[in-house]
């Protein structure tokens, strides 16, 4: 599916498309591939995979054969789908906040180290396709409640670990985890 499709509608970048393969309910690989515009304005076309199999992502044919995301580095966090009540939260722990409609662009920029944290709600199938990119590298990647991510939640934390940690003790997700579940 287009990810970020009310920018691929009217010709905006950035947008791109998800996909990944789940066997038993787990992820073994996954593909992203975003359009965006460079700043001098020219198309910029990314594609990075990850595999169970191996260590690490690769970032348009090159392994990167590190984990990119492992240490925290700031808290620039990218909201997908933020209800006002949680981005309200963020502010009170002094969080810079990007809110924007692309898991898999916000994804992109957290292996790129431009973002260190995506906070998704009421997600689809590019986020699920996102979660073992973000694993592979090395965020902790769960559902608001903490839980695992599985095909069937509605929601997505990932960030480095000590932030993850912070986000879930502030109790980020508490007002809007019964709204997730209803939607189901």
């Amino acid at each position: 599916p287009i990810d970020g499709e009310q920018n691929y509608r009217r010709g905006l970048a950035p947008y791109g498309i998800a996909a990944a393969i789940y066997t038993d309910g787990k992820p073994t690989f996954s593909v992203i591939h975003i359009i965006d515009h460079a700043r001098d304005g020219k198309e910029r076309n990314t594609t990075i995979t990850a595999s169970s199999e191996r260590t690490g992502i690769r970032i348009d044919d090159k392994d990167t054969g590190i984990q990119l995301a492992s240490e925290l580095n700031g808290n620039l966090i990218a909201g997908i789908g933020l209800p006002s009540e949680e981005y309200a939260r963020l502010l009170e722990l002094r969080m810079d906040i990007r809110m924007t409609d692309s898991v898999v662009y916000e994804t992109a920029n957290v292996v790129r180290g431009k973002v260190d944290a995506v906070m998704a709600f009421e997600i689809g199938l590019p986020a699920l396709a996102c979660r073992l990119i973000l694993e592979k590298a090395g965020l902790t990647v769960t559902d608001i409640e903490g839980n695992e991510m599985t095909l069937k939640s509605r929601s997505m934390i990932a960030a480095a670990h000590e932030l993850h940690e912070v986000l879930l003790r502030q109790g980020i997700h508490k007002e809007n985890s019964g709204a997730l579940a209803n939607l189901s």
